[in-house]
């Protein structure tokens, strides 16, 4: 009766192993999957914005990161993207034309896609517009985090107060914010960092950067923000 017993146990063991490494198997071997992957460190992030004040030129280059789930390619492969209906910027005058057919390099697990900006619209100094992107299926990739399927790209002229400057570590840094002081940051060192980048580079900005504009504060005080407050050149 034991040896019966114990042959049902490695008889009913081996049928679920077998089991198990044919669904691993089949995940293994399923079609990647394809999502915007904005942050490493928040998976909320669905979109960014852009505004033509770091930048003297007519035009920029974004970069949005793709990330693949699953097994890469041992050759390049197409992905697709479309424009979504509920974009207010216009092709020509806020971006560049693109194809909505774009490639993912072999053997990788990570992809940009490039958008050129525009700036030849006046109306970007006082209002923003919406690039409204989204990824689509094909014969290569299929969806992947439902969340981050879709990507929004503000447009500006306009000075907009970066997300990292409203970080724990962006205040203790940078002290409070204020456009003109957001101008001032700008004409020093381009555009503000993100949040990852404040992490990883807090030394350079907090032994660099951040004397470097007090100095200026100080050097030009009093420098009026745009509610007629001065900007203090402590904190």
């Amino acid at each position: 009766m034991k040896t019966k017993t114990k042959n049902i146990i490695i008889i009913s063991l081996l049928f679920l192993l077998c089991s198990c490494s044919k669904e691993s198997f089949e995940v293994y071997d399923s079609k990647p999957s394809l999502y915007f992957r904005l942050s490493t460190r928040d998976s909320n992030l669905d979109s960014l914005y852009f505004s033509f004040i770091i930048t003297l030129d007519e035009s920029y280059d974004i970069n949005i990161p793709v990330q693949l789930l699953g097994k890469s390619y041992h050759e390049d492969k197409t992905y697709t993207i479309k424009v979504l209906e509920s974009s207010t910027a216009v092709e020509g005058l806020h971006y560049e034309s693109f194809s909505t057919t774009q490639t993912f390099p072999a053997n990788q697990y990570g992809a940009k896609l490039i958008i050129t900006l525009l700036n030849k619209d006046p109306q970007l100094e006082e209002r923003s517009v919406n690039l409204d992107i989204a990824i689509d299926p094909n014969e290569n990739f299929d969806l992947g985090d439902h969340k981050r399927l879709k990507t929004r790209v503000l447009i500006t002229n306009l000075i907009m107060k970066p997300a990292a400057w409203e970080s724990s570590s962006g205040i203790l840094l940078f002290g409070p914010y204020s456009k003109v002081k957001h101008r001032i940051y700008v004409s020093l060192f381009g555009e503000f960092p993100n949040e990852e980048e404040l992490s990883l580079n807090y030394n350079y900005y907090k032994f660099v950067q951040v004397p470097a504009l007090k100095q200026y504060l100080l050097d030009n005080y009093p420098i009026y923000d745009e509610n007629n407050q001065i900007i203090a050149y402590t904190w």
